[in-house]
């Protein structure tokens, strides 16, 4: 790793790992084999299938909605300094409970979509997002709020966070280790 030095000059440790995962054809390309179902979950092939069963001008067109999307989105949100969600739309997942792995990929990932509906967008749009867990469920697992700022606006987003954490303060609350569920 040629540029190891510019994390290790100021006192870090940079450690190297490993994936025990082709990822797709760039993977193919860098460990000279080609993608298989078995080297990856289900989800990730069946994305890996539907990507190359489309072809670059459909590429460009999704592209283009997408950007057309984030464009109207960070418009409308513009007259605002920070925008306020939820940070998921459903109670954290139990270990175990999504199964990318599972026979079905489409039906784990729609079960994904829904929890991630209010983070999703800004990921499309590359604004800065921020989940705050401000308080607990019943199951005294974390229920966070996500705070969202204006593009190229981190300093703002980080400010406002912090100033959240000094308020309602979250690092000594755990949740109870024996709640099996919900």
């Amino acid at each position: 790793m040629r540029h190891a030095f510019l994390i290790e000059s100021p006192g870090q440790r940079l450690d190297q790992i490993r994936s025990r995962r082709a990822p797709g054809r760039a993977g193919a390309a860098a460990t000279r084999r080609q993608p298989t179902p078995d080297l990856v979950e289900a989800l990730t092939w069946a994305f890996y299938e539907k990507g190359i069963s489309h072809s670059a001008p459909v590429l460009l067109e999704s592209m283009s909605t997408l950007q057309g999307y984030s464009r109207r989105l960070i418009a409308f949100l513009s007259q605002f300094d920070m925008l306020l969600t939820p940070a998921l739309g459903l109670r954290p997942f139990q270990i175990g409970e999504l199964n990318t792995d599972a026979a079905d990929p489409g039906a784990e990932f729609d079960k994904a979509a829904v929890c991630a509906a209010f983070t999703a967008p800004f990921n499309v749009t590359g604004q800065p997002a921020i989940a705050l867990p401000l308080y607990q469920g019943a199951d005294g697992l974390p229920l966070a709020v996500q705070l969202v700022g204006r593009p190229l606006g981190e300093g703002a987003l980080l400010s406002l966070a912090t100033q959240i954490e000094a308020a309602h303060p979250w690092a000594e609350r755990f949740p109870d280790r024996t709640a099996t569920s919900r």
